[in-house]
């Protein structure tokens, strides 16, 4: 995978802000308990999307949080939802939109 490219919106940023290098934003994100992830369109203006349904994608993601939080945050994907690991009643799914 390409690594993302970091820069800096002016309209966003402080005159002499710099932009975090990839390696540092993957750091903090690795190490952060909570966290959001947006993105800004080519015109700039903000853009915030719920997860993609996709179910590999969905795998994936569960379990890198599974890894990341040291097996205590467990999902299981069926359905294109997110669904809570043992001990959890079927009927509480998590869609992601």
């Amino acid at each position: 995978m390409n690594a993302p490219v970091t820069k800096l919106d002016w309209r966003y940023s402080q005159p002499d802000a710099v932009a975090a290098e990839w390696e540092e934003t993957r750091r903090a994100l690795e190490s952060a308990e909570l966290f959001w992830i947006s993105t800004v369109r080519a015109d700039g203006r903000p853009h915030v999307t719920p997860v993609v349904t996709d179910e590999d994608t969905l795998r994936r993601l569960a379990k890198a949080w599974a890894t990341k939080w040291e097996g205590r945050w467990q999902f299981t994907v069926r359905d294109g939802c997110f669904q809570h690991g043992p001990g959890v009643p079927d009927n509480s799914m998590i869609h992601p939109e």
